[in-house]
């Protein structure tokens, strides 16, 4: 047993499929179902079921994971610790945003990093909100600028720390010469309506969608 396969197993638990642990770990997924196969080799245990072609952890396997990931955390903030001691400060900062933040918040801060430190790296990676999350929880990214619509998003019994930057609403734009839509009350007044929105399954097409009546039906252009 060794950190790598720990690491591998907590991801697992967070992300839910080997095809996504093989994307935040930049590894192919043979790879990873052989380090989980190692390690259930190593420990003479079963961790992982097979449920067609879906897997999920046993109770053994998300007990090893709820017993790993303190191990982790601390592990990653004794080398955060000792990085810091370096007279300049260095390393790779991976940070992942939605597309409307990326030009108008995330570069010109961006900017700013590269001035005070040179020697930072920031590395960007352009995500859907709810993706993004998911690889901050799983330790794919460092940094997520992300954004939600009602229910804030938390993270219970977690190291992760959020702070709120800002507000926006959420708007219906409509020609001005079609007085029909108006006044609504809902986004499913206007499910019979033509739209334009964000490509299909991204998290705003997603959401608006998800308001309709599913009894109402939808048009996109």
């Amino acid at each position: 047993m060794n950190i790598w396969q720990l690491q591998i197993l907590t991801h697992l638990a967070e992300l839910g499929t080997m095809n996504r642990v093989a994307e935040a770990l930049f590894v192919s997924p043979a790879t990873i179902s052989q380090q989980l196969k190692d390690l259930e080799d190593d420990l003479e245990l079963t961790l992982i079921e097979k449920q067609g072609r879906k897997v999920y952890l046993n109770q053994t396997g998300q007990e090893l994971v709820e017993r790993a990931q303190p191990v982790l955390s601390e592990l990653e903030t004794i080398e955060n610790d000792f990085k810091t001691r370096q007279s300049e400060i260095t390393g790779i900062v991976r940070i992942a945003t939605f597309t409307s933040a990326l030009n108008s918040i995330l570069i010109p801060v961006i900017k700013k990093i590269n001035q005070t430190f040179p020697s930072i790296e920031c590395r960007i990676y352009e995500e859907e909100p709810d993706q993004s999350l998911l690889g901050l929880r799983s330790h794919k990214f460092d940094i997520v600028l992300t954004g939600y619509f009602e229910k804030k998003v938390t993270f219970p019994n977690s190291d992760i720390i959020s702070t709120n930057i800002g507000e926006d609403k959420l708007l219906v734009v409509s020609s001005k010469d079609d007085k029909s839509i108006f006044p609504i009350k809902h986004f499913s007044d206007l499910a019979s309506k033509k739209w334009i929105i964000e490509p299909k399954n991204t998290y705003l097409s997603n959401h608006i969608i998800q308001s309709y009546h599913p009894n109402v039906p939808r048009k996109f252009i």
